[in-house]
Parts: C-alpha cells; sequence; structure tokens
C-alpha cells in the first residue's frame, strides 16, 4: 500500500454528474438482495461467482477500471448475450456511469481491454482501493456515538438502510438503500457493488478514503470520511416515512417514531431498528451472536477501546475471526 506521502500526491477527486451517459436495464427476472431483503430486477442470467468477482476486485485496484470509483459493477467485455461466460479475462470492473458507456457501444473493446490491463488505481497506487483502511475492526462515528462490529447499522421494518463490513483484504464494503420521502427506491449498493438505481441524478465526489454523494447542492445522502478512526458518516435516509439523520450532532429520527436521540454512547455489535407498525425504535443486538454491549463513557478514546475490545471478545466467543 502506499504511504500517506505518496497517497497525499495521488490524491484526486472525480465527479460523476448527469453529463455521463446512462442507459436503464432490460427487463429481467426478480432477485432478492440477501442483506436488504427487497426485490430487484436484473438479467435473466445467473449471477457472477464470488470467486470471480473478488479476482476481478483485486485486479481492478478493488474500484472502476477506468476512473476508479469503489462503487462498481461486474462488466462482460465479451457480451453474456453473445457468449454465456464469465471468464475474469473477458470481464472487468466499471461504475454504473463507465458500464453504461461501455454497454452503449462508445467505448470500443480496445479500449475496454486496455483500461483493464491498466486500471486506474493501480495506476495510481491505489491497488488496494479507495476505501481501503488499516485497522482490525470497524468503528463508525454518528454524532457523539460510536458503533463498532460490521453489518447493519439502521433498519426500517426488517429492511437495512445502512450497514458496512470490514474485507479480509481491509477494502471498506458499503451497503445502502437510499429512498425517496414516497418510498421509491432510488439506490442499492450492496458490499460495494452498484446493484441498481440511475446514477445520472447523483452529485458524486469522491478521493482517498473519502466519498460523498449529493442528490443537489448542500443535499447530502451520504457523506464517509475513512481518514480517521472512527470513520464519520452522515446520510439522510428515508423508509416507511422515517427520515433517519446520521450527522456531526446527532443520530435523529423523525415521522412516526418521534424525535429519538442518542448522546454519548458505544454500540457494540447492535444496531438502530424501527418499527413503523408498532411505532418504536429500539436498539437490537446482532442476531449472528444473539447479545450486545452498550459501552457508556465520558472519555472517546477510552470508550472507542473499550468498544473495540468487546468487539473482539463477542467475535472470539462465536468462533469466527475478528
Amino acid at each position: 500500500m502506499a504511504g500517506p506521502t505518496l497517497a497525499r500526491r495521488h490524491l484526486e477527486s472525480r465527479r460523476l454528474t448527469r453529463s455521463h451517459a446512462f442507459r436503464r436495464a432490460r427487463p429481467n427476472s426478480a432477485i432478492v438482495c440477501c442483506r436488504t431483503g427487497i426485490v430487484l430486477e436484473r438479467k435473466d442470467r445467473p449471477p457472477t461467482p464470488p470467486d470471480i468477482k473478488l479476482l476481478l476486485r483485486r485486479e481492478a485496484g478493488f474500484g472502476c477500471c477506468r476512473c476508479g470509483f469503489p462503487f462498481i459493477q461486474y462488466h462482460h467485455i465479451i457480451e453474456y448475450s453473445d457468449e454465456q461466460h464469465f471468464r475474469p479475462e473477458d470481464m472487468m470492473t466499471l461504475c454504473p456511469n463507465c458500464h453504461s458507456i461501455a454497454t452503449m457501444g462508445a467505448m470500443p473493446e480496445a479500449a475496454q481491454r486496455e483500461y483493464k490491463r491498466h486500471p486506474r488505481n493501480i495506476r495510481r497506487r491505489f491497488a488496494e482501493g479507495m476505501l481501503h483502511v488499516d485497522q482490525d475492526y470497524c468503528a463508525i462515528s454518528i454524532g457523539d456515538n460510536q458503533f463498532v462490529g460490521d453489518g447493519s447499522f439502521v433498519q426500517v421494518d426488517g429492511q437495512s438502510l445502512l450497514a458496512l463490513h470490514l474485507s479480509d483484504e481491509g477494502e471498506l464494503e458499503i451497503s445502502l438503500a437510499l429512498h425517496d420521502q414516497n418510498d421509491n427506491l432510488l439506490l442499492l449498493i450492496e458490499n460495494n457493488e452498484w446493484i441498481t438505481g440511475d446514477p445520472s441524478p447523483w452529485d458524486i465526489e469522491f478521493k482517498y478514503r473519502y466519498l460523498k454523494l449529493r442528490r443537489r447542492r448542500r443535499d447530502i445522502a451520504l457523506e464517509l470520511d475513512a481518514r480517521q478512526n472512527p470513520i464519520e458518516i452522515r446520510a439522510d435516509l428515508w423508509k416507511s416515512g422515517q427520515n433517519i439523520k446520521l450527522g456531526p450532532r446527532e443520530l435523529l429520527i423523525n415521522g412516526v417514531v418521534n424525535e429519538f436521540r442518542m448522546h454519548h454512547l458505544c454500540l457494540v455489535a447492535m444496531s438502530v431498528s424501527i418499527d413503523t407498525e408498532l411505532e418504536i425504535a429500539q436498539i437490537q443486538p446482532d442476531p449472528r451472536f444473539g447479545s450486545g454491549i452498550l459501552i457508556s463513557w465520558p472519555d472517546v478514546p477510552e470508550r472507542l477501546r473499550r468498544g473495540r475490545d468487546a468487539w473482539l471478545q463477542l467475535k472470539s466467543r462465536s468462533g469466527t475471526s475478528p
């Protein structure tokens, strides 16, 4: 991995805006997102095998081969409709905008193979990806609270809206479901794979260990800053009439559940769960462990240290690796 000096030298911010080409996917058979439970529409073909996905991500430096953006899709250089295959030598990772350019014929095969041979992140010496973090656990800061662990952090009616996972390679994997106020699904990302959603309405900014998705100026849907520990997150989420705001001051939920607030806590292997039918918001433990730990401590570094220790103990008792 590039050292701090080299990383700073190669930091760059790229924006993906409405000017990029986009084509909606053709009708296809329904599948269900395993993390959120949302029914999706995808092309009528089997999913890309996990080992092929990992190989392609590693090859590309965990981003789009063309621009380096960390949210990607798996593109067939040799079209799947022409030849049903999952050959890694004839596939590559592209972000939704670059993927649309390729499938519309605006990126010739020769150019695609050149990007595959020389992916942007590899050329910029970010071989471990733009969202690689140097820590053995996942910790995020939402307002003056810390969440330690991995998995879903916010759920509404059993559907996860925001989840984080730290891969074995140290890549921060984000799962995100963005809805509008009328409950229409706008964007779905699962473990950094852009599953569905038109990229053109989003103003997207990213650089090393940082990304921001805006609906419009000053209207931030998600901002993630992983340049420090704990990771800082700002988000504006909607689901079932609930508006969940994650920001630098607080975690605030309005709607059916009015003014639910938390301050100065570390939640280990736990998440915020909202039930709109019962009109309650509660803290729930990670079902993988059957229990979680809530830590209240005035000093943030000590609170975080205790949270990390508690997380590693839970992992050890469950028989899973940290």
